[in-house]
């Protein structure tokens, strides 16, 4: 059993009894900093910080669907754009420790993106119609 910001882990899944459901009941991907759980919602253009018991405690609007972020060296780093028409996706970091954090646009993703993790050295993203993980340099 492994618990994670109150929520059990199982080796067969989730807990039944203390499960912590979205918040309007929408969300896509997680990262965690180490103290809290992020979860974005896609549609929302926005990320919420979540406390152990699924409070929101910290909203941050990024201005762009989101399909993935993950957290470097204290900033969180987001797959943003569209996936309307061909998709455009761009990475982008932005700084937490700011109330309302500047969006830093750091580079083009030329192809259909789906979450993003950090391996502490590289990110790491799904290339959809390839069907293929993708590793890459952070950018600067």
């Amino acid at each position: 059993m492994i618990v994670i910001s109150g929520v059990i882990l199982l080796a067969e899944g989730f807990s039944k009894t203390e499960r912590i459901p979205c918040p309007e009941l929408t969300g896509s991907y997680l990262s965690f900093d180490g103290e809290n759980l992020y979860l974005s919602q896609w549609y929302k253009h926005r990320i919420l910080k979540l406390d152990e018991l699924g409070n929101i405690i910290r909203v941050i609007e990024v201005g762009a669907e989101i399909s993935g972020h993950t957290f470097v060296n204290g900033s969180i780093y987001v797959l943003c754009g569209t996936e309307q028409g061909e998709g455009d996706w761009r990475i982008a970091r932005l700084d937490l420790r700011q109330e309302a954090p500047e969006i830093t646009e750091l580079a083009r993703v030329p192809f259909q993106c789906r979450s993003l993790a950090f391996d502490g050295e590289h990110l790491w993203t799904n290339h959809r119609e390839a069907d293929e993980v993708v590793s890459f340099a952070i950018p600067v």
